[in-house]
């Protein structure tokens, strides 16, 4: 189950490669696929749940903390990652 993984902040606390190692076969394609680089870098799991969606869960590091303590919504830093990933993509 998910949840036994989550921590009660946004606070990047533990490593990637712990997550996917207690996720086992549960975690998703993301996770699986986590570049070598970021496997040992401090990291939080973020539930991102949405009715009538399946929930996505994505790993969170300290720049998705940052700004989780500027507004503590994880759908509002989400947000604010995916529209970096547009503007970087031009």
């Amino acid at each position: 189950m998910f949840m036994a993984v989550f921590a009660d902040s946004a606070q990047p606390l533990t490593t990637a490669a712990h997550f996917i190692s207690r996720l086992g076969d549960e975690a998703n394609a993301t996770l699986a696929t986590a570049r070598r680089n970021l496997i040992a870098k401090p990291a939080t799991l973020v539930d991102l749940v949405t009715p009538d969606a399946q929930t996505e869960y994505w790993l969170g590091f300290r720049n998705f903390y940052a700004i989780t303590r500027y507004n503590r919504s994880y759908f509002y830093a989400m947000a604010v990652f995916q529209l970096s990933q547009e503007l970087r993509q031009g």
